[in-house]
């Protein structure tokens, strides 16, 4: 004869295992499609985070070509030479132009250069099409903005001034024309030394014809910068 205590016991351990069971299927109709939404969003790419970062006038240089610009003066807009340097080990390309006696080196990553490219395009086709308008003063139209580098100075004998810069891309109409333009931002340089020392780079414009950003754009091109390589 069975011991009434053994089948007390079995009845326990059934019964746990049915509980076992019962909360496992809970668990699964809960937490499968979970993990599975999950998995499937980790195979999403998100977009790119645009990190800042710094260039050294040190480093490898590659002068590539010179293109021309304009700047804004009192009186008009100016026009003038901008020097394109190629920094293959840092894959940078600088524009290094002068105004009002300061000597610029505005520094653009592959991002910016891509978002520059991307611009271009949309104000060509927005330009072809006749959807470009002014409100019959200077109107500026963003595409984008950028994180860019900048270096200036007076000379080479005088300190360099540095710092992260905003960068906005559009078009502006100026006199009734729409120029093509990228802005550099205003922004401050300080001393890590010195906190009370401090340069600050005013504002400036670049305004490109069609012509003047499709060489640009040519330059920036990475398959363009790849060749020219080491």
């Amino acid at each position: 004869m069975v011991n009434p205590l053994v089948l007390v016991g079995w009845g326990w351990v059934v019964f746990i295992l049915y509980l076992y069971y019962i909360y496992s299927m809970k668990i699964n109709f809960v937490f499968v499609p979970i993990c599975l939404f999950l998995l499937v969003s980790c195979n999403i790419t998100p977009p790119p985070i645009e990190e800042k970062f710094t260039v050294s006038l040190d480093s490898l240089q590659k002068p590539i070509s010179v293109i021309e610009g304009q700047y804004e003066t009192a009186l008009a807009i100016k026009k003038n030479n901008i020097n394109v340097i190629f920094f293959p080990e840092d894959d940078i390309v600088a524009l290094q132009y002068k105004v009002d006696l300061v000597t610029y080196y505005q520094f653009w990553n592959r991002y910016g250069r891509d978002t520059f490219i991307s611009s271009l395009e949309k104000y060509n086709k927005e330009y072809d099409e006749r959807t470009i308008s002014s409100n019959g003063k200077k109107t500026l139209k963003n595409y984008g903005r950028i994180n860019g580098y900048l270096i200036w100075r007076m000379s080479t004998f005088t300190v360099q001034a540095k710092a992260n810069v905003n960068i906005d891309i559009g078009y502006i109409f100026y006199r009734k024309l729409p120029y093509f333009t990228i802005t550099q931002r205003e922004t401050t340089y300080v001393n890590p030394n010195d906190k009370n020392n401090t340069a600050t780079s005013k504002q400036k414009t670049i305004y490109f014809t069609r012509a003047q950003a499709a060489d640009l754009a040519e330059i920036f091109d990475q398959a363009f910068l790849d060749k020219i390589g080491f």
